[in-house]
């Protein structure tokens, strides 16, 4: 089902609520916030909440700011599931999310978290300044962005569709590179109609930088590396007639010459290179460690059905033909 990405409304809890002196919305934007924004103000004894609001059909951002002079309780809310991804830039609050329970939200850190439709939520904010962002995405818009980048399709698969039920994500340090990225959201200058097209860029690269922690902290914790998958199933069937068109749509579900990119950055060498040697390797072995096998059937044995093709690659790789090879193994070995 298609989602549009969700907002997350504020306000004070019921028990603060004698404290709120104005609510302001203000359109397109005021001085110190994201130009072209919505802004919204909760001003009182308490200080001020300001969220500063740019949306369109395939995400939702907002900033969140707080000047706070005594300590309140914010009620975040939704009416539909939201999957978002979250950065707190200044400050420490202590949150309740429904179907998660107890998260702290830390300083300069960010994580995903999928909360489910009018949910029970709290977040406690002590005195001080505090500010945070998120970005709210619409099913189709985190499906583009997973076909767009195939490698986090797994993880994406297994971790990320359950905002019905409510979760977050493991949280990463937030690195200069995420910071920038912000930095030119917050600042921006845009003047184009191309606005919505340049903005669409800065948000992939948010999630492309979550997304490539998460995948490197699971393979640091133990899970399959699908690299290490696609590299085992080769090793473990190189005398058949491996396909990389085929292999690319069942281990990541790219085209071929991005996989092959992939992991000639990953093993220094292409696909097809590396099918190669491993052939020359084990047609090394059979004819130098296993003399009773004749050459036709070592020749079978690595999916070649005509032994005379396979004399004929084997010459090209090695500059011998297998029996020469296996003559000169032989007196070495004597």
């Amino acid at each position: 089902m298609h989602r549009k990405p969700g907002l997350m409304e504020f306000t004070l809890a019921p028990h603060q609520q004698h404290l709120i002196k104005s609510v302001r919305t203000i359109e397109n934007g005021m001085e110190g916030c994201i130009k072209g924004s919505v802004v919204k103000i909760i001003e009182g004894d308490f200080g001020y909440f300001r969220m500063e609001i740019i949306a369109n059909d395939s995400f939702i951002i907002c900033r969140l700011r707080a000047n706070l002079t005594q300590s309140i309780d914010i009620i975040p809310f939704t009416t539909t599931p939201i999957s978002c991804w979250y950065a707190t830039l200044r400050g420490v609050v202590a949150a309740t999310l429904a179907g998660k329970g107890s998260v702290t939200l830390k300083e300069q850190e960010h994580r995903m978290y999928f909360i489910p439709a009018n949910g029970a939520n709290t977040a406690k904010f002590p005195v001080g300044e505090y500010e945070a962002v998120y970005v709210s995405f619409s099913t189709a818009f985190l499906d583009s962005f997973i076909k767009d980048n195939q490698e986090f399709h797994e993880i994406y698969d297994r971790k990320c569709k359950q905002s019905d039920e409510g979760t977050t994500l493991p949280e990463f340090d937030l690195l200069l590179d995420v910071c920038d990225v912000l930095q030119t959201i917050f600042n921006h200058d845009q003047h184009t109609k191309k606005f919505n097209v340049w903005l669409d860029l800065q948000v992939r690269n948010l999630l492309f930088h979550y997304f490539e922690a998460l995948l490197t902290k699971d393979v640091q914790s133990g899970i399959p590396d699908p690299f290490k998958r696609l590299k085992d199933h080769i090793d473990s069937n190189i005398g058949a007639n491996l396909r990389i068109n085929t292999m690319s749509k069942s281990f990541m579900f790219m085209s071929r010459g991005r996989l092959n990119q992939l992991f000639e950055a990953k093993m220094g060498i292409g696909i097809k290179e590396y099918i190669r040697r491993e052939l020359q390797r084990k047609a090394e072995y059979f004819l130098s460690s296993c003399p009773k096998m004749t050459i036709a059937e070592i020749a079978f044995t690595l999916g070649y059905n005509e032994p005379s093709y396979f004399s004929t690659l084997f010459k090209q790789w090695t500059g011998m033909r297998p029996s020469d090879y296996r003559k000169g193994s032989a007196s070495n070995a004597a």
